[in-house]
């Protein structure tokens, strides 16, 4: 949950903004008090348990302590961690690239030209990405208004419109 770590709205459109910025605020105050099962997690981030598992063995998702029974016991840290994995994630970025960019992380002031290069390729791509899906609305919208036409002869009773690319 470093300031590398969260998306802005450019990366993802239905990012947490209120979640992240408070995530940013806690890391620098040291005040994370909220804690999660592994359940809970998946709940609230609706994937598998085993998914959880496996960021903690590839090394994405680290420190989890575990109760003396061996339950996981997750924080507000990992939320943020998870809410940085998602984005990450639904904007493209390989398993390997964010197991390189949270080793990067581990050690920001030695490695800062390599998050900041690994970070802007990925917003690049990310752009290109949100430009490639604008086109492809537009060609959905055009379908969408050009079978409301054909709804609108159907219930008429009219000539049905030709499509025209």
């Amino acid at each position: 949950c470093f300031p590398f770590t969260y998306c802005t709205a450019s990366s993802i459109l239905e990012v947490n903004l209120y979640f992240i910025d408070a995530c940013l605020y806690y890391t620098y105050q040291g005040a994370f008090m909220n804690t999660y099962t592994i359940k809970e997690m998946s709940g609230i981030y609706h994937i598998p348990a085993s998914t959880l598992r496996y960021y903690e063995e590839i090394g994405i998702l680290t420190n989890v302590k575990r109760t003396k029974n061996h339950q996981r016991i997750y924080t507000d840290e990992h939320r943020c961690r998870l809410e940085s994995i998602h984005c990450f994630k639904n904007t493209g970025l390989s398993l390997s690239k964010m197991q390189e960019f949270y080793i990067y992380e581990s050690d920001m002031e030695h490695n800062i030209d390599a998050i900041l290069s690994l970070m802007q390729k990925h917003e690049k791509n990310t752009e290109k990405q949100i430009l490639k899906m604008q086109k492809e609305l537009v060609h959905i919208k055009k379908k969408v208004l050009f079978y409301q036409k054909i709804k609108q002869a159907i219930d008429k009773n009219t000539a049905w419109p030709k499509w025209e690319p």
